[in-house]
């Protein structure tokens, strides 16, 4: 697990997945972490704390914009890791090929055009087959990602080969 943890931290979005077993029960609740999970190195907090407006926006606008696929589901959590605070946004679309059209947008406005999160545009993009999820924190938080891969990897997604 840490492997693919490093991989993802290392290009700054990676396949977190592949073929989901029960693919059609499993839902962005599925994904959600518990406070138990994120504990001790993180806390759950109420309220959206993304570190750009940007990413808030993306979140709002994403039901609405004629520019991005329908969102089947969509979530956030927010967490305080250490001096930190930040939110992860969780997305639900249809298929993998909606997935796809939402994440390079995604990508493309929240990392300024960019191919890889910077100091100026920090946010983490990930995907899980037909899930998209983006990490709004300054700094990145390998503890609250090591948790919400463990989760992914619990919900039956096939992690990538070593």
């Amino acid at each position: 697990m840490m492997r693919a943890l490093r991989i993802l931290i290392l290009s700054g979005w990676a396949v977190i997945g592949g073929a989901i077993a029960g693919q059609a029960n499993l839902n962005v609740d599925n994904l959600l972490l518990t406070p138990d999970e994120v504990k001790p190195s993180c806390e759950m907090i109420t309220g959206e704390h993304p570190v750009r407006k940007e990413t808030q926006t993306f979140y709002e606008q994403g039901i609405n914009s004629e520019l991005l696929p329908l969102v089947l589901n969509k979530r956030l959590q927010s967490f305080r890791c250490g001096k930190q605070k930040g939110t992860l946004y969780y997305f639900e679309y249809t298929d993998i090929p909606e997935r796809e059209k939402a994440e390079v947008y995604a990508r493309t406005t929240l990392w300024g055009g960019g191919k890889a999160p910077t100091p100026k545009y920090p946010d983490q993009i990930f995907h899980s087959d037909r899930f998209l999820m983006i990490l709004s924190f300054k700094d990145i938080q390998r503890e609250l990602l090591a948790a919400l891969l463990k989760r992914i990897k619990a919900q039956g997604v096939a992690m990538p080969a070593k």
